[in-house]
């Protein structure tokens, strides 16, 4: 069954459908596809021709069909004239032909504008690269005074010449998508990070809590060990000296041949630590307090990680 190709004027759409469905004479059709009317008329044309032969054979000559136009090419939207894919004005009407896909000024200077710190103008002109560095630098407000310099140079710039640069843009659904989607990853990153940044520094804390304790029971034994060899406490500093952990200070308080104090902490900690020759469990203050004890009673240059001995 033969088949005849039905062409929009407008914009190119075909389709086939079969010949004896279609009536004679002259009809206006609506294309499916930019629901513009055109006019299309099926000519009267014999399918097939027969001839005689001497052989009494018979020889089929098929009718030549219609050339379907070069779906490549576009459509004047005044005239429904076929026109080359670069052309730019109807040679059968003279009107300019407008690209449906080219840059719009006003979109562009609006884009630049509000989303120009964004690369939102960049994404729409379908320079992705140039669009995620700009929303990655976006912080630094370098991306926006870039962009407020295009912004000029778009508006003293003729549309015809913006459609030239830039024949080809994205549509507002994909550069919509393509600044909040990354503004929602920074954003889960975010909350990710000020649930987890806090934890860490909890522990972190502890962990240097935990130094300054472990400092302190270390260096009672040394203490205790002493004084199993001398039958007294350390009183001078040429005497004795306990190891340290970075970022602990632990002081070494006599206050008699028989009796000590010994404090520690750890300056990125919270807790302070104290234990004397009496006591058998550590006792814990905040560090602060400690701190400023140790200020009035000994001065400042004695506060500080180390091993201090304090006469």
């Amino acid at each position: 069954m033969e088949k005849v190709s039905i062409i929009c004027s407008h914009c190119g759409f075909t389709t086939d459908v079969d010949r004896n469905r279609i009536p004679q004479g002259r009809r206006d059709i609506k294309c499916p596809q930019c629901h513009k009317v055109f006019s299309f008329e099926l000519e009267d044309e014999e399918t097939f021709k027969i001839e005689p032969v001497e052989n009494e054979s018979q020889t089929v000559k098929p009718t030549p069909k219609r050339e379907a136009p070069n779906p490549q090419h576009k459509f004047c939207s005044a005239c429904g004239q076929q026109l080359h894919p670069q052309a730019e004005i109807c040679p059968s009407c003279g009107v300019r032909v407008t690209n449906p896909k080219a840059a719009s000024k006003v979109a562009l200077l609006l884009m630049t504008f509000f989303l120009g710190g964004m690369g939102g103008h960049k994404f729409y002109q379908k320079k992705y690269l140039l669009g995620i560095l700009y929303l990655v630098f976006s912080w630094t407000y370098i991306p926006s005074l870039v962009a407020l310099v295009e912004f000029i140079i778009y508006a003293v710039t003729k549309e015809e010449d913006l459609q030239r640069k830039y024949p080809e843009t994205a549509s507002g659904v994909v550069v919509v998508l393509a600044i909040i989607l990354p503004l929602v990853f920074i954003a889960i990153v975010g909350i990710l990070a000020a649930i987890a940044i806090p934890q860490f520094a909890m522990y972190r804390q502890k962990a240097f809590d935990s130094a300054a304790k472990s400092d302190l029971m270390a260096c009672r034994t040394q203490v205790e060990s002493y004084h199993g060899d001398n039958f007294s406490y350390p009183t001078d500093p040429t005497q004795f000296s306990c190891e340290v952990s970075g970022g602990v200070a632990l002081y070494f308080i006599p206050n008699a041949a028989d009796e000590y104090l010994l404090v520690s902490y750890h300056e990125g900690g919270q807790t302070a630590y104290l234990l004397n020759n009496t006591d058998t469990d550590v006792e814990e203050s905040l560090k602060e307090d400690i701190i400023q004890e140790l200020r009035d009673n000994f001065g400042y240059g004695v506060v500080g990680p180390d091993f201090h001995f304090v006469q």
